[in-house]
């Protein structure tokens, strides 16, 4: 078994060392994957350090379907791993690279995969000021028809979180 751990540093070591070299997309997309595997083998630290690398990195993605795919990898990644302490701020990060994407479609797609995402994420104890987040995102496109869409999609995370009743307690 002790060769299988040594072979496992040495796939993750070289993966970092090749996601240094690569653009942007693709090396948020290669640290969120590592991310999920060395969450998946029970090395959090590394796994958080490559997580928050990854949203880094998202962030600075200037094309915004990139960025969308970037982004809602992550939040599919983080929905997964339940082992990792303070999901909570990395979903939160997640949702705050959402509001520097410019295309109101894009935006959508990726806010409402971090949505369906967190609504996954049950053992998540502020998922609550998280969906207030998402929000307060959705409700800034000014689109009218956009933002409804937008609006509807968190609507239905947050029934999927709460059940109907929680739905009824928005209106």
């Amino acid at each position: 078994q002790a060769g299988y751990i040594d072979q496992a540093r040495y796939c993750f070591d070289q993966a970092l060392r090749v996601a240094e070299v690569i653009g942007n997309f693709w090396k948020s997309k290669a640290l969120s994957s590592l991310g999920s595997c060395l969450a998946q083998a029970g090395c959090i630290d590394q796994a958080r350090h490559c997580f928050d690398q990854a949203l880094r990195v998202g962030e600075r993605i200037v094309d915004d379907e990139k960025k969308s795919q970037a982004l809602s990898l992550i939040a599919e990644s983080l929905e997964q791993i339940t082992g990792l302490e303070d999901r909570e701020s990395l979903f939160e990060q997640a949702l705050s690279a959402v509001d520097g994407i410019v295309d109101d479609d894009d935006k959508i797609e990726t806010l409402s995969s971090i949505a369906s995402s967190l609504a996954q994420s049950a053992d998540i104890e502020n998922r609550e000021s998280l969906f207030d987040q998402a929000l307060r995102v959705g409700e800034g496109i000014e689109d009218d028809e956009k933002k409804s869409k937008a609006l509807s999609s968190l609507a239905s995370s947050i029934a999927q979180t709460t059940g109907m009743d929680g739905l009824h307690s928005l209106f």
